[in-house]
């Protein structure tokens, strides 16, 4: 009898370290597709991933995803250009409010991915995604945000029923 009880505790031991090391690869690999899409939204004036996308899952919570971003590769003063021009600027700005739809397009699209894909998610699990944007010193930001956050429930997010949080 205790044999028999302890080859069960052995077995939902190993069923449980199965199952947290396939959400482990589910997750890596998610991160991985995530980024590929923030990067192609816009292949002729791509979004600059700042870093890796990162993707968590909280039990009884949810799955979270972060990431930071830049809406185009934005020049930087440097030795080597010490100021930017008014036109750089302006077509700075006029690329990153192109940029800014296509960024919140790959974010929908990752929230309802993630519903589909992260199986190991209960029907009542949130799925979260929040992205910070980065802007250098000289740049206009009127009208651009710090943060977008998408957030659904993973039955609401199949449907795309996404909420949108803009700072």
């Amino acid at each position: 009898m205790k044999f028999a009880a302890a080859l069960l505790l052995v077995c939902a031991a190993l069923a449980s370290q199965t199952a947290s090391s396939n959400r482990t690869s589910t997750l890596r690999a998610f991160e991985s597709k995530v980024d590929q899409q923030i990067a192609l939204a816009n292949r002729a004036k791509p979004i600059d991933l700042v870093g890796t996308t990162r993707c968590f899952y909280l039990p009884g919570i949810g799955a979270v995803l972060s990431a930071k971003v830049e809406l185009m590769r934005t020049p930087t003063i440097n030795p080597f250009q010490s100021r930017i021009s008014p036109q750089e600027a302006v077509e700075v700005y006029r690329t990153k409010m192109e940029n800014l739809p296509l960024l919140r397009t790959a974010m929908k699209n990752t929230v309802m991915a993630a519903a589909k894909e992260m199986d190991f998610l209960q029907p009542a699990d949130q799925i979260v995604f929040a992205v910070g944007l980065i802007y250098q010193p000289w740049e206009d930001t009127k009208g651009l945000p710090s943060q977008i956050v998408m957030r659904a429930g993973r039955q609401n997010a199949m449907s795309g029923d996404i909420k949108t949080e803009e700072q």
